[in-house]
């Protein structure tokens, strides 16, 4: 009987070119009965778009939480000026 072993590993590498890329590699290790590795068979696709699309939708996030809770210190912080001036409007 065979038997697999399958992983999947994320990682960095360095292009000829020097620029970076990086690399979702998927390997399935094929053993024998006993144990032993026959074979490794296996891919690897660039997924360095999809990283950097991902990088740039946790700043958006980031970026959108932060001005929603700056907001919402705005909102209280002139809640308590009105509070203050007798909830008179123009302030």
């Amino acid at each position: 009987l065979e038997s697999r072993c399958s992983i999947v590993q994320e990682y960095r590498i360095r292009a000829k070119g020097g620029e970076e890329k990086w690399v979702s590699d998927h390997k399935t290790a094929i053993s024998a009965e006993g144990g032993r590795v026959n074979y490794v068979d296996g891919i690897a696709y660039d997924i360095t778009d999809h990283k950097k699309k991902v990088r740039q939708l946790e700043i958006f996030h980031k970026a959108a939480v932060g001005r929603e809770l700056k907001m919402k210190e705005l909102e209280e912080e002139i809640e308590r000026l009105r509070a203050r001036a007798g909830g008179k409007n123009g302030v």
